[in-house]
């Protein structure tokens, strides 16, 4: 946790980090989507969560992020959703073969 005197020279002098965690949501919404099965699932609903909390980190302070890692997140969040919806068309299509 960081002091208040290097938040206010963060913010005084605009050294900017990345948000905790943007980069995992990024490599697990992107390693999600050739996974589109169970596994893939599980790494988009991490991507998508952990996109969640960054978005939130950066909202509460956004003068202590950089704005890049923001959109990875955003993108990890995108690759996760992609991949839920692969996922839940190739369940459809095996339940219509199962059915038929």
């Amino acid at each position: 946790m960081e002091t208040t005197t290097q938040t206010q020279f963060q913010e005084q002098f605009a050294i900017k980090k990345n948000i905790d965690g943007a980069t995992a949501a990024l490599v697990c919404g992107i390693i999600s989507i050739p996974f589109a099965g169970l596994i893939g699932s599980i790494l988009a609903i991490i991507a998508i969560v952990k996109s969640n909390q960054c978005k939130a980190a950066y909202n509460l302070n956004p003068s202590l992020y950089n704005e890049s890692s923001l959109k990875n997140a955003n993108a990890g969040k995108t690759c996760g959703i992609i991949s839920l919806c692969l996922f839940a068309v190739v369940l459809l299509l095996l339940i219509a073969v199962a059915v038929s």
